[in-house]
Order: C-alpha cells, then sequence, then structure tokens
C-alpha cells in the first residue's frame, strides 16, 4: 500500500473531530507536489507501513472513542440528575396534593363523629328526661292515691301539698302514711274529746329548722291535740 493508499484509508477511517490539514496535504491539495517540503524541520517524510498505519489509526480512534464516551456518560449523568431532580419534585407536588385530601377527609369524619356523638348525647339526654318525667308523675300520682285513701282532705288541699309530698324521701312518706292510719283508726275508735278548732290544732305542731311547717309535723301535732286529720278540709 502506497502513501496516497494510505492517506485516503486514513480519511476514510478518521475519527471524528480528527483535523486534517488539507490545504498543506498534497494528496489533498492539487498545487502541492511530493517534493514540496512544508514540514517545519525539512528532510524526507517518514514512510509508514500499513501496520504502523492501523496502529496509529486504532490509537487515534480509540483516544476519540474514549473522549466521546466520557462526553456521552456526562450527558447521560446529567440527564438523569435532572430526570431524578423532576421525578422528585413531582413525587413531593403529589405526596402534598395527597395529604391536603387527607387532612380534609380526616376533617370531615371528625365532624361527622362530632355531629355523631351530639345526636346520640341529645337523644340519650331526651329518654332520661322522658324517663324521668314519666318517673316523676307515677310518683305524684301514687302519692296522691296514697294519701287519698287515708285522709278525706280535699282533692284541692292535697294538689296544694301534692309537691311536698312527692319530695319526701319514701321512708319519710312511709311514716307520714302510717300516722295517718293511726289517726285514722283512733277517729274510729270513738273520740271522747270534743273537737279542737283546726286552727288551735295547727298551732301546736313543730316547725321545721328553715321555719315552714312540713306535712308530717301538721299531722304530729293534729294527733296529739286529738284531731282527726281526715276530717280537716
Amino acid at each position: 500500500m502506497n502513501l496516497k493508499e494510505l492517506h485516503d484509508k486514513w480519511l476514510a477511517e478518521k475519527p471524528e473531530g480528527a483535523e486534517h490539514d488539507a490545504e498543506g496535504c498534497p494528496h489533498c491539495n492539487p498545487n502541492l507536489s511530493l517534493d514540496d517540503d512544508n514540514s517545519t524541520g525539512g528532510g524526507d517524510m517518514k514512510t509508514f507501513t500499513e501496520d504502523e498505519f492501523n496502529t496509529a489509526v486504532q490509537e487515534a480512534v480509540a483516544t476519540a472513542s474514549a473522549d466521546a464516551e466520557a462526553k456521552v456518560a456526562d450527558l447521560e449523568a446529567q440527564i438523569q440528575a435532572l430526570k431524578d431532580e423532576a421525578d422528585e419534585a413531582e413525587a413531593k407536588t403529589e405526596i402534598e396534593k395527597l395529604q391536603a385530601e387527607l387532612d380534609k377527609a380526616e376533617i370531615r369524619v371528625s365532624d361527622a363523629e362530632k355531629r355523631y356523638n351530639d345526636l346520640v348525647a341529645y337523644l340519650e339526654a331526651e329518654e332520661t328526661a322522658k324517663a324521668e318525667a314519666a318517673e316523676l308523675e307515677a310518683r305524684r300520682e301514687a302519692r296522691r292515691a296514697a294519701v287519698k285513701d287515708q285522709t278525706s282532705m280535699s282533692d284541692e288541699r292535697i294538689e296544694d301539698r301534692l309537691d311536698a309530698f312527692v319530695a319526701m324521701s319514701d321512708e319519710e312518706f312511709d311514716s307520714y302514711i302510717e300516722d295517718l292510719k293511726v289517726s285514722t283508726a283512733a277517729s274510729h275508735e270513738g273520740d271522747a274529746n270534743p273537737a279542737i278548732p283546726r286552727e288551735t290544732a295547727m298551732s301546736n305542731v313543730r316547725e321545721q329548722s328553715n321555719g315552714n311547717k312540713s306535712v308530717a309535723a301538721d299531722v304530729f301535732g293534729a294527733r296529739n291535740a286529738g284531731v282527726d286529720v281526715r276530717t280537716l278540709n
């Protein structure tokens, strides 16, 4: 292979980026001849064998390829970094969006639970109030009937004093009823003593510590005075 063939082969296999001075090349520039000495050192041009030329070309190609691969790797790394940053930013935005929706859902659940608990509390309070009202009415009716069975007290007077009867504890009311029974039994045996006016009988009863006369006190005082409370209308 002569020099021209080596020259043409080298140009054909020249790696990208490798430079060639076509203007100063006698094979490329027809105005130059191989006899022209364009070298800075002068002397004869060195002749290369094909192996030497191929080795030189391979070395040049390897160097250019290594540089190109390094640039490609660097660019790929930059591209991946940008993609990672974009993915991270997108993921962060999506996470923030989902978190906002989750917060709203939790607020809605909390509000619903509060409304439910408030409703349950209201209904329970209503049921309790109804039960207490029913219990109170039953208590009033029972004590009204119990007093009426043991005295000739008028219905109007019983109603006037019914709240006091209802306010008594069970023990107090039972004791009061027993006193009424005793007074009733005593009156049935015959009253040897003359009737004492109501005003006189009531003036003898004791007063409670708060200054108000209790129903029981009326009964005790009347009985001690020999008055049948059933006859007091």
